[in-house]
């Protein structure tokens, strides 16, 4: 419980900006994230569909993101297109960031 307490009062702060800035990319892909840990699961879709639309590059996972949504709302079809989508794209992931963490080194 402790988790999504956290998740739900990150998602009180962002929701606060977004009502200023409702535009901004990665605002609503972790507004999308903070849904998806707490009880209001099913708005996270409109969230990350919105980050996506702003930024399709918006993060590599979001088409995981994406799947879970699908499967919350029982199209399971769409779900398992985006878990695709997603896998496909698992290489690509691991090589961005393999190459982030010795970025920093």
């Amino acid at each position: 419980m402790k988790g999504e307490n956290s998740y739900y009062l990150a998602k009180i702060a962002y929701l606060e900006a977004y009502s200023f800035n409702p535009n901004h990319a990665l605002l609503n892909f972790n507004i999308g994230i903070c849904y998806l840990k707490t009880a209001d699961k099913l708005k996270a879709k409109t969230f990350f569909n919105n980050a996506f639309l702003l930024n399709f590059r918006i993060n590599p996972k979001i088409n995981y993101y994406f799947g879970v949504c699908f499967q919350l709302e029982s199209q399971w079809d769409s779900a398992m297109n985006y878990y695709k989508i997603y896998e496909a794209n698992l290489d690509k992931l691991a090589q961005r960031e393999e190459w982030i963490l010795t970025e920093k080194r």
